[in-house]
């Protein structure tokens, strides 16, 4: 495939996305009055940086020598995909965000230490169970606790 159609469209799925962020952005409510930054004026900057780094992005593609694309090892690559996409699905529809996160992680960790050792050891599961197991307690700690953020 070539590789300066798929970066002008990457770069144009960046600018669509860019601009549906900006529509949601914009009933971003304002609590503390009308003058002073509102909740939207962060993720607005963002935005607007994203946009512009697109269109820099797409007018150096123009001026790029145009080469193939190709992807190796496309298995794993969409297996983790799949593995994701299935991570969002479950949780929106089952709930259980942690128990379901500490599942995920143990399974992509896993499988990328497959990846690299082409066997799997009991010890290597114990441990990326308990780094799993650590990561959700972190964020257990953070956003239940510190930051009263519940999912």
């Amino acid at each position: 495939m070539n590789s300066k159609f798929l970066n002008i469209s990457i770069f144009m799925g960046l600018i669509l996305l860019s601009i549906l962020s900006l529509n949601a952005i914009k009933d971003f409510p304002n609590p503390a009055g009308n003058n002073t930054l509102d909740s939207g004026y962060y993720p607005r900057i963002l935005v607007t940086l994203l946009i512009i780094f697109s269109l820099i992005g797409i007018f150096k593609e123009f001026f790029k020598k145009s080469t193939i694309f190709k992807v190796e090892n496309i298995k794993p690559i969409a297996l983790s995909l799949l593995l994701i996409v299935g991570y969002f699905l479950t949780w929106h529809y089952i709930g259980y965000f942690y128990f379901i996160t500490f599942i995920f992680l143990v399974l992509c960790i896993n499988y990328y230490d497959f990846i690299v050792i082409k066997k799997i050891y009991l010890k290597g599961l114990f441990i990326n169970s308990i780094i799993s197991l650590g990561v959700v307690v972190f964020i257990y700690l953070l956003f239940d606790k510190v930051l009263s953020i519940t999912f």
